[in-house]
């Protein structure tokens, strides 16, 4: 039996978003400060942070920390400087030419998990450019064009990330109930979906309206609260259970929060 599949492109051949003239890998340590070298008028700068942390000051003095997961495009006559802020800063600097409106917002960062698919597709394009020959810096620039276009699906369209926010919102908030006993912090929730802590509060703030921690602790003592009206287990065992250090901890957090005591609480059928 032979099965055949044949899949049409129904909306023709558009023309490469991008055009990619150089790119940098750069793995710099906390000491790592620099300026561009030259200015091109309508060239434009993609920095695409792996890990670490960093920082780059345009015009105007515009500051934007860019963190892991970070996308940012920016003009290259805007660029001032740019450094490391914490102890490392690993990222891709792609210098490139739009052919058209790309679909990705300037001066915007936009986060988007990094992935194999992505470290791999860059090792290729810097391999292709390392080849001097026309055939090889077509298919770089046809493999960047390709991640490039990966990103857009990736992210909102017109630079609204308010949904891709909420989506690593609530895969914040899995990770705590699946996680609840061993309560983890904000960072360790962070580094699980690939995003940095300060990113982090401010989607919860943004999409919740209250941190990350606060609603950690929100969670627990609601589930905690929901157990002591349908269960018989211990005060110890609960504790224990939503990720309280003892007995005395878990009764000061609930009656800072409830009012009464968790004993209290479950006597009074909640």
């Amino acid at each position: 039996m032979k099965t055949n599949t044949h899949s049409v492109n129904k909306l023709g051949s558009p023309p490469a978003p991008v055009q990619l003239l150089s790119m940098w890998h750069v793995d710099a340590d906390a000491v790592y400060s620099a300026r561009p070298q030259r200015q091109t008028e309508h060239h434009m700068i993609l920095i695409r942070t792996h890990s670490g942390e960093g920082l780059l000051e345009l015009s105007g003095e515009r500051r934007f920390e860019l963190t892991a997961g970070s996308l940012l495009l920016v003009e290259v006559p805007s660029i001032r400087y740019y450094h490391t802020t914490g102890s490392r800063w690993a990222f891709d600097w792609f210098e490139m030419q739009p052919m058209h409106h790309s679909g990705v917002e300037l001066d915007t960062i936009y986060m988007l998990p990094v992935d194999e698919f992505e470290i791999l597709s860059i090792s290729q394009i810097m391999q292709q450019l390392d080849i001097p020959d026309q055939a090889a810096q077509t298919a770089a620039n046809a493999l960047f064009a390709a991640l490039f276009c990966r990103w857009l699906w990736q992210m909102p369209s017109r630079g609204d990330y308010t949904q891709n926010m909420r989506q690593m919102v609530w895969q914040a908030v899995d990770i705590m109930k699946q996680q609840i006993s061993e309560s983890p912090s904000v960072n360790e929730i962070a580094y699980q979906i690939h995003v940095s802590e300060r990113w982090l509060r401010q989607a919860f703030v943004r999409v919740l309206a209250v941190g990350p921690k606060s609603y950690q602790d929100q969670l627990r003592l609601s589930l905690a609260a929901s157990a002591l009206r349908m269960e018989s287990g211990s005060i110890v065992q609960l504790a224990e259970r939503y990720g309280y250090g003892s007995p005395f901890h878990f009764s000061r957090a609930f009656k800072k929060h409830y009012g009464i005591s968790p004993s209290q609480y479950r006597q009074n059928g909640g």
